[in-house]
């Protein structure tokens, strides 16, 4: 069975060199590391709970995809255990930013949408939004991330 990495108390910071964060590091729901990105250009900081989990995360790393990205492309950027931390970090942070626009608004996907992208519709999701989604879209309707928030 593969382990799922999860971060959670995500506090962002300004730093010498760009944003910095700290994080809790969760491996299948247990707490597995603190880690500090302290924005000054060097690597992460982590706390482990055991040291043994430093190893198991590296293991899961090295079986990761390649980065998928222009910047990592540009960079010669390879998947490393900062790497993998970075993108689990941005990816908490855009669902919690999404959740905040989805109160008010409605978030959607058509089908040939860019992957990531969605389309917004100025009112908040309810019964006649999703009436009118399904009319406007039909078929095409790929995912309404309101019903999944």
């Amino acid at each position: 069975m593969d382990s799922t990495y999860t971060v959670k108390g995500i506090k962002s910071f300004k730093g010498m060199e760009g944003l910095g964060f700290n994080a809790t590091l969760y491996r299948d729901g247990r707490k597995v590391a603190f880690v500090t990105d302290e924005a000054r250009g060097g690597c992460f900081r982590y706390d482990w709970v055991d040291e043994a989990e430093e190893a198991l995360l590296d293991a899961y790393v090295k079986t990761q995809p390649p980065v998928e990205c222009d910047v990592a492309r540009h960079w010669g950027m390879s998947m490393d255990t900062d790497l993998f931390l970075a993108i689990l970090v941005s990816e908490a942070e855009t669902q919690t930013k999404m959740k905040r626009v989805a109160r008010k608004q409605t978030l959607f996907r058509v089908k040939g949408d860019k992957p990531g992208e969605y389309r917004t519709l100025s009112r908040p999701y309810e019964n006649q939004t999703k009436a009118y989604l399904a009319k406007v879209y039909g078929d095409h309707l790929e995912e309404v991330f309101n019903e999944k928030a």
